[in-house]
């Protein structure tokens, strides 16, 4: 997905949590866009940037802070269509 490109739907948010939970980082990585940014201030860095950094950020978060991911979404801002 690229910046120009549409918002991930509620369906693709479920994929990328439950790629996560299942430990496949790189199929959970892969919805971010090469500009893309992941911010989180629980890892070493705070921001990651593209698929290759985000996806070596969620397999550290995998090996050092999460044991059993369970993860689910509350809402959804936007609108979808």
């Amino acid at each position: 997905m690229t910046a120009g490109e549409n918002r991930l739907t509620p369906a693709q948010i479920e994929a990328v949590l439950r790629a996560f939970e299942a430990g496949e980082t790189a199929t959970a990585a892969e919805f971010w866009a090469e500009e893309g940014v992941f911010i989180d201030p629980q890892y070493p860095d705070s921001e990651y940037s593209g698929p290759d950094e985000i996806r070596h950020a969620l397999d550290w978060a995998l090996d050092h802070i999460v044991e059993e991911p369970g993860l689910s979404v509350r809402t959804v801002a936007g609108q979808y269509s």
